[in-house]
């Protein structure tokens, strides 16, 4: 009887010995899971914040500054990161296409019999061969990295210059008998007009490339 009493009492201890471990799994896996919640949570609001930064530039309609705002945030990104390649996460390829090649574009302005100035185009050049662009290339961070650096190097440059070629009449006053006024390529890619034409995502809804084309022309806002 005695030994019967005992098994039974052993026979409890294990009992409740299981149940508190069972208790102690269950509260373990829960705590486990709200903690992975947590940080589901909080990637999912990083991958948020992180797209916002380059979706605002999801538009039908921008202008080429906001190509260059762009570039410069995605190359940027990169840099923070450290990455080099699409194949890493958090490199963000940007790419963009002309519709018509990007020049320097010199306008001729000259005196005529009525005093006013006839104005003629002349020639499209490379003056500064940096701000040159050819259309119906695809331009993006991951193949021409070093050729848009050089190109975004001029964004603050001066956009457009004047030079006067001046004649001296028979009362030695002067005249400006006609002058060139020069719009550089970053002065005319800044007034182009763009659209978002794709978004790609990585696995995780990261954006990861964002693809714009040209809309309109020079010759539109002339």
């Amino acid at each position: 009887m005695e030994n019967a009493s005992r098994a039974i009492l052993m026979a409890g201890g294990i009992l409740i010995a299981v149940i508190l471990i069972s208790i102690l799994i269950l509260a373990f896996n829960k705590i486990s899971d709200f903690k992975q919640v947590e940080i589901d949570k909080e990637s999912r609001e990083q991958i948020v914040k992180f797209n916002n930064i380059f979706l605002s530039y999801k538009k039908n309609a921008m202008y080429g500054t906001d190509i260059i705002s762009i570039l410069n945030l995605a190359i940027d990104n990169n840099i923070k990161y450290k990455v080099n390649s699409d194949s890493e996460e958090y490199f963000v390829n940007i790419g963009f296409t002309l519709n018509q090649e990007i020049k320097d574009i010199i306008y001729v302005y000259t005196l005529n019999s009525m005093g006013t100035y006839n104005k003629a185009t002349i020639a499209t050049s490379t003056l500064r061969p940096t701000d040159t662009l050819m259309a119906n290339i695809e331009y993006t961070i991951l193949d021409n990295k070093q050729n848009l650096v050089n190109f975004l190097a001029n964004a603050n440059a001066k956009d457009s210059e004047i030079f006067d070629e001046i004649h001296k009449d028979n009362n030695k006053s002067k005249i400006i008998t006609s002058y060139k006024e020069i719009f550089y390529g970053m002065a005319n890619f800044k007034r182009l007009t763009f659209k978002c034409s794709k978004v790609t995502y990585d696995d995780n809804g990261r954006v990861k490339k964002m693809k714009f084309i040209q809309i309109g022309s020079l010759e539109d806002m002339n």
